[in-house]
């Protein structure tokens, strides 16, 4: 491992070993208001675009899925399976199609983290490996780069080039419940130059709470391609606090339906990041309606070289969403809404919006940033398949406002080693993305594809580099050969002017 990650990893392995004794010595078997915990574990969380976390939210779309209203798109595992479980019962009456699908999503489940099936039984172990995954593939890139880094001349970089390289790699995954209420995961990958840990996390649940700490993907709102705070393509070294379960408030705030909440702490350790800064984050989304959910998000950037000094009246001020120090933080903030239109006796479709603001009050009207479309989770001619649109845009900078994914404190930009943090598009531009995942044969195999055309502009992290038009798409493609092992394919082409990045990575992995 380079130095970079063996300074992350030394510093979430170490603070791992301190917190496992108090997590365990904390153990907790009740849900809200004393109810036994009908998951009873805690998993752990499954990154936004995992098979199951979709499956979770196209029959949430498609009204099966009461009560699921996880705050962040990382979901955890004990959420996603009450979700695919609980469906099928709801779902046999109203519509058997949906149901056997929902049916054959949990048996998949269940494959893929053969440890469930122990859950809740009197011969549960205290150490129990929940799921088990080896595999070996390998992996190619050509013309990939990275976003910029900078604000202003001549230090603006524009794309960063990355080598172009074919490894072949052994990838393992382990998650693990200690008891009832803690957890463990680690994922890690090994090439011929390194050993990467990808992902670990410890996590502990009290009654409808989950804490955790950890390295794993974090992700907002509700877009597809990716949302304008945080998009989930990269994992951030954090400690995290959310709701298992969504909850009422008490009295006349009881009305705004139910709530879930979700909040970080983490620290940018790339060398992208000079000073290494804090980055925090948090997430409420509340349901007035059985068919709206509604949601407010921010996220910022704050300390490191080059940031006025860390005090508590900065960080509250911060908190509260005051500017407190021109040069202390890098805010942004978003609102965001869905609703299932009252169509689904012919056609179920969800419809989806997140606005945001970069580091400025007036930005919500002169420089929003935008994402938005309409879903269909599951067609009438073909129940297994669902299909999305997605449109998103970047505004210029104006009237005093800055720009999107930049700020002259934070030399890194809003991005995280090779991956922006916000949306793949880097910025001010646009993107235009059509979507669709089919489930097929009994969940034996699935299909997840996009195809796009982006419109990157001036103040890109992109540009120069990649200016202008490009098209492209993604694929994935996996194939359940036995229960125990899948063929996976991974695909993501974007063709620009005089430009091309490809990207392929093919894996056999055991469960």
């Amino acid at each position: 491992m380079g130095h970079e990650a063996g300074r992350r990893t030394a510093w979430l392995l170490g603070t791992l070993l301190l917190a496992l004794p108090a997590a365990a010595a904390g153990q907790e078997a009740t849900g809200i208001g004393g109810r036994e915990d009908p998951q009873g574990f805690v998993g752990p969380l499954l990154d936004p675009g995992h098979w199951a976390v979709v499956a979770a939210e196209r029959l949430r779309a498609a009204g099966f899925a009461e009560g699921y209203l996880p705050a962040q798109k990382a979901t955890p595992l004990e959420q996603v399976e009450r979700v695919l479980r609980e469906a099928v019962p709801a779902a046999s009456q109203r519509n058997p199609e949906v149901a056997g699908l929902a049916s054959a999503w949990h048996a998949r489940l269940l494959e893929e983290f053969g440890g469930l099936s122990a859950i809740g039984s009197t011969e549960t172990p205290l150490v129990n490996p929940v799921g088990i995954r080896v595999g070996v593939g390998v992996a190619t890139r050509r013309g990939v780069v990275a976003p910029g880094t900078g604000e202003f001349e001549p230090e603006r970089s524009g794309a960063l080039p990355l080598s172009d390289r074919t490894r072949p790699m052994l990838v393992g995954d382990i998650a693990a419940s200690v008891g009832r209420s803690v957890g463990v995961s680690v994922g890690l990958a090994v090439d011929d130059e390194r050993l990467d840990l990808e992902r670990v996390e410890l996590a502990a649940g009290w009654r409808g709470m989950r804490a955790s700490i950890g390295r794993v993907p974090i992700a907002y709102a509700h877009g597809r391609g990716g949302g304008v705070l945080l998009s989930g393509n990269v994992p951030l070294d954090a400690i995290q606090l959310g709701t298992r379960e969504a909850f009422r408030l008490p009295w006349i705030l009881a009305a705004i339906g139910p709530v879930s909440l979700h909040t970080f702490l983490g620290r940018m350790f790339d060398d992208r990041h000079p000073g290494e800064p804090y980055i925090w984050g948090g997430s409420v989304l509340f349901e007035p309606h059985s068919r709206m959910t509604l949601g407010i998000h921010r996220a910022a950037l704050f300390g490191g070289e080059g940031s006025a000094p860390i005090t508590a009246r900065r960080v509250l001020n911060m908190l509260i969403g005051r500017v407190s120090e021109l040069g202390f933080e890098d805010q942004i903030v978003s609102v965001s809404g869905r609703f299932n239109l009252p169509t689904e006796s012919v056609l179920p479709v969800t419809a989806y919006l997140e606005w945001g603001a970069e580091d400025a009050a007036n930005a919500w009207i002169d420089v929003p940033g935008l994402v938005g479309g309409a879903w269909i989770p599951s067609l009438p001619f073909a129940p297994e398949a669902g299909l999305g649109v997605e449109y998103a845009h970047f505004a210029t900078s104006c009237c005093g406002n800055p720009e999107w994914y930049r700020h002259w404190s934070f030399v890194g930009s809003w991005a995280s080693g090779d991956v922006t943090l916000g949306h793949p598009v880097g910025g001010n531009g646009t993107e235009l993305m059509i979507y669709g995942s089919g489930d097929f044969f009994d969940a034996r195999l699935r299909i997840d594809a996009t195809a796009f055309q982006r419109d990157r502009r001036a103040e890109n992290l992109f540009v120069p580099g990649r200016t202008g038009e490009s098209n492209g798409g993604t694929l994935t493609v996996g194939v359940r050969a036995t229960p125990s092992w899948e063929i996976r394919l991974e695909g993501a082409l974007e063709d620009g002017t005089e430009w091309t990045e490809r990207q392929v990575r093919v894996e056999a992995i055991h469960h």
